[in-house]
């Protein structure tokens, strides 16, 4: 007849082992891909449950690539971003800061929101997505159809996008707001919302706020003149 000391011991190993094997992962090579471009992921998963992604991460799409881990399918600690493999940005997932970004050009400016959703603080310029300019460059060039009235009007011009972004990082009320016409906001838009949902919280004081910003693309012809910021 086992003892308590001898059956609490057993018992504690089969949790032990059950903890083990519920973590047990196995790694996922996957291409992601559209009609306009094609992300290569790899990752883990659980054993268990290959819906939940489980430790380390890597993606790149031509130029740009990115690391970092997952925990019970959340991004977790510390993620970097490359691009043409010189390190651009990191940010860490637990303090929600970026601890090095460079200049953030598309993005024009950030304003912190009260609860009516009125503007009470101008932020300036600064990072809402993670990959920044760089991963959101390297999907754009390759998702924009530049419309054919703009084309045969010789129409080019920086296409402004506002959108709300609240304390989780969740994007609302997407629109243009600048007026070039001819197909270039409706473009703009599109292309917009085909971006990985990849934004993350706007911090002020420590702490997440609901806030705005605006998000330039540039439509340019060729043969035209270079447009002016």
């Amino acid at each position: 007849m086992l003892n308590l000391k001898t059956l609490g011991l057993l018992i504690l190993s089969s949790l032990l082992f059950s903890v083990s094997w519920a973590q047990e992962t196995k790694t996922i090579s996957f291409k992601r891909k559209n009609d306009y471009f094609t992300i290569a992921e790899k990752y883990s998963v659980l054993k268990s449950n290959p819906e939940i992604k489980q430790g380390p991460y890597s993606a790149s799409l031509s130029s740009y690539s990115e690391k970092g881990q997952f925990e019970a399918d959340k991004k977790a600690g510390i993620w970097e971003s490359y691009y043409n493999g010189k390190l651009v940005q990191k940010y860490d997932f637990a303090t929600q800061s970026f601890l090095q970004d460079d200049v953030f050009k598309m993005i024009s400016s950030v304003e912190e929101l009260d609860e009516q959703g009125n503007s009470v603080k101008d932020l300036g310029s600064r990072g809402v997505y993670f990959g920044g300019d760089s991963k959101m460059i390297a999907i754009l060039v390759r998702s924009i159809r530049y419309p054919a009235s703009a084309q045969e009007n010789n129409i080019q011009g920086w296409v402004v996008l506002e959108a709300k972004i609240d304390k989780q990082g969740k994007l609302t009320q997407e629109k243009a707001i600048s007026t070039n016409g001819y197909g270039l906001e409706e473009e703009g838009l599109r292309v917009f919302k085909m971006l990985p949902p990849d934004w993350v919280p706007v911090i002020v004081d420590g702490k997440p706020v609901d806030a705005k910003f605006q998000l330039k693309i540039a439509f340019r012809l060729s043969h035209l003149p270079d447009l002016k910021n």
